[in-house]
């Protein structure tokens, strides 16, 4: 009777693992559609991608994990060919870009690139919440005590602010020359730090909580004097609320033009709000397969000739207009990638992480997509 017990139990778990994911496959399979843009090359570089790509003088740079190995690769943007690639600890989240150098970031490692060869310049051993200006990386590791270090060559510049303080989530600030980071032992406090010489020169309350993500923290982002926490807008400098968002929540930071923020939200898709009044401009939510579960943005909005894109939760690239937030087609991988997508939403299955992460980068005339699989796309205009 035991036997049969156990055997029982073991069918069962059988058929759960063989079940659940034709479940899952079934809610993220889409019928075929149009889409505005051709594919005009992929590359597959391993079975998780931690970071989405980005893109810089011909280069596409992105990370992925191997079974054993995690790797950052130089991509040609034209071709879709490896021109480099270079082993690294696992898990670099962050990834901080100049006109030479790349630096990634994670809680065992940093590492910085000489971006168009590969070449490592220097390493260190931990990152955390690393951030870079065109000569300095600035880390909250090992302490959380803000470290400025020389970009080029690791040595220190400074070490510790100006008085000693432990701070998390860093964001360089090019426009101030400023660092803007939040305060560990005090949640919801917000410092701007002199980059030049780690000296705090003012704080301010957060007011709203920032984009939060495991591993890679919060996430900031500034732009024309303004500090952007998800939806809500602080002065960057001075910390005054030009605009709290209770409406939408952010996933990740928004997609900035000189007057629209584009949000991608967790109930409601992508919300286009204008920077003046930050009046609601459109609504744009794919339909639902089933109505319990929404179609969720996983990566912030990329704009290319007047046209908005997205990575969904139901592994759909989707374009929109940005003018009207009217559709305009999707775009979604094969069979085999669907069964194998690691991304843990909407239905949790075996082997999926929380640390893969969807993302799309752009030059002139392409847009570049990672689903988090280990795989990089480029689309171009037909």
């Amino acid at each position: 009777m035991k036997k049969y017990l156990v055997s029982g139990l073991l069918l069962l778990v059988l058929l759960i693992l063989g079940v659940w994911p034709g479940l899952r496959l079934y809610w993220l399979k889409q019928p075929t559609g149009s889409f505005p843009l051709t594919l005009e090359w992929q590359t597959d570089l391993g079975r998780l991608t931690y970071e989405g790509p980005a893109y810089q003088n011909g280069l596409v740079v992105m990370p992925a994990e191997g079974v054993f190995k995690s790797y950052w690769y130089g991509i040609n943007a034209a071709s879709g060919r490896t021109i480099w690639q270079q082993p690294a600890r696992r898990f670099n989240f962050r990834r901080c870009l100049t006109s030479e150098y790349l630096v990634v970031s994670g809680p065992w490692s940093l590492f910085v690139f000489r971006t168009p060869t590969g070449e490592i310049v220097w390493e260190g051993e931990e990152g955390w919440s690393a951030t870079c200006d065109g000569g300095l990386v600035f880390t909250g590791a090992p302490t959380f005590s803000i470290d400025a270090l020389e970009i080029s060559t690791g040595r220190a510049h400074w070490l510790s602010t100006v008085p000693p303080k432990t701070f998390h989530g860093l964001v360089y600030n090019s426009e101030a020359d400023e660092i803007v980071a939040s305060e560990t032992n005090v949640p919801g406090d917000l410092y701007a730090v002199d980059s030049k010489s780690g000296v705090i020169l003012r704080s301010f309350k957060e007011v709203d909580f920032p984009p939060y993500e495991e591993w890679r923290g919060s996430m900031y982002l500034i732009d024309q004097g303004q500090l952007f926490l998800g939806a809500t807008v602080l002065d960057a400098r001075t910390g005054e609320v030009l605009h709290k968002e209770d409406r939408f929540s952010a996933l990740v930071p928004p997609t900035l033009t000189e007057d629209t923020m584009y949000i991608s939200t967790y109930h409601d898709g992508v919300v286009a709000l204008d920077r003046e009044a930050f009046n609601i401009q459109w609504v744009y939510q794919p339909p639902r397969k089933v109505q319990w579960e929404p179609v969720s943005p996983l990566s912030e909005v990329a704009l290319l000739n007047g046209i908005g894109y997205a990575v969904f939760s139901d592994v759909t690239l989707r374009a929109f207009d940005l003018e009207t937030g009217r559709e305009l087609g999707f775009w979604q991988p094969g069979l085999t990638d669907l069964w194998s997508w690691p991304v843990c939403q909407p239905l949790p299955v075996i082997g999926c992480t929380r640390a893969a992460k969807a993302g799309l980068a752009t030059s002139d005339e392409t847009l570049f997509v990672s689903f988090g699989d280990g795989k990089l796309y480029a689309f171009g205009q037909r």
